[in-house]
């Protein structure tokens, strides 16, 4: 059992109102336990932003309750950061509900973190006694580039087949499958999903869609259906690219296991907590300056 208290989501919002005596700013957020992480973040986002406070509510739609209450904390400013998972393709994005809400522009705070030069960091400081040169780490993974551009692909045609089955709501799992299933039978020297899996994942869906959605068996019909699954459907996410909309965790799960065979580390066994708060030390933050710009929209007073 955890030593530190466990708090509700009203608890929760109640450390918000204490720590408003003293902060400019709340900023709640999704992940349980992720503050730490969240607070670096910020800080690196704006590094001259006010003293602030996180709240993870453990929750996305416990984060849009509060986005959409406009009464929680007057005396701070609130500002709700949820990951965008597929809600500009399916019609879900809540913009309108609320002037404090700012979704990621990709699908998830793992999209960020997935990173070479991040995680080549994350790889030295776990084997600071067991020293490699860059040179030498350059080598070991100088077939990134082509394991990047594949694993992103096979990512897009799995997640064309998560939104299809969400937006047509066939009875199978989506994006909440785990990074341990998706790679279960992956190489472990250059870790893609594998044929075996997909094929599994495409007869399970031709399955589901038999009891409701037979319709979309039709192979004159779903080819067209999954090449349109990420046409942009939203007026707040206009240019977004395929790769965009890769399942973020499913991303950085397939990453962890590149860099942990190529350079002899355990990343894996990296409490993925301590991991994030470590990776948003390192990551470029360059693909998050829109998020300083909402930020100070929402607030200008905050630097």
């Amino acid at each position: 059992m955890s030593d530190f208290p466990e708090y509700s989501s009203e608890g929760k919002i109640g450390l918000a109102v204490i720590n408003a005596d003293w902060a400019s700013a709340v900023f709640y957020c999704e992940d349980d336990l992720h503050e730490a992480f969240y607070d670096r973040l910020i800080k690196r986002i704006i590094p001259e932003i006010k003293p602030y406070y996180v709240v993870c509510m453990g929750g996305k739609s416990e984060v849009l309750k509060i986005a959409k209450n406009e009464d929680e904390v007057p005396s701070v400013t609130e500002i709700c950061i949820v990951d965008k998972d597929y809600d500009d393709l399916l019609g879900e994005i809540a913009l309108g509900a609320s002037r404090k809400l700012i979704y990621l522009k990709k699908h998830s705070v793992e999209n960020y973190l997935s990173q070479k030069e991040a995680l080549i960091n994350i790889s030295i400081e776990c084997r600071a006694k067991n020293y490699l040169s860059i040179n030498q780490i350059q080598t070991l993974i100088d077939d990134f580039e082509d394991f990047n551009d594949r694993l992103i692909n096979r990512l897009i045609e799995i997640g064309r087949y998560f939104v299809v089955a969400r937006e047509h709501r066939v009875d199978i799992e989506t994006s909440k499958t785990s990074s341990d299933d998706i790679y279960e039978d992956s190489e472990e020297i250059f870790p893609l999903p594998s044929d075996k899996w997909l094929d599994f994942y495409k007869d399970k869906f031709s399955g589901a869609c038999a009891l409701k959605h037979d319709w979309l068996n039709d192979a004159n019909v779903l080819p067209g259906i999954l090449s349109g699954a990420f046409n942009n459907k939203h007026k707040n996410f206009p240019s977004l690219q395929p790769a965009d909309h890769v399942v973020g965790k499913h991303l950085l799960g397939g990453m962890l296991r590149y860099f942990s065979t190529r350079l002899d580390v355990n990343l894996l066994d990296i409490d993925p907590i301590e991991l994030y708060t470590r990776l948003a030390l390192h990551i470029s933050i360059s693909e998050l300056s829109y998020l300083r710009d909402e930020i100070l929209i929402i607030n200008p007073k905050l630097v």
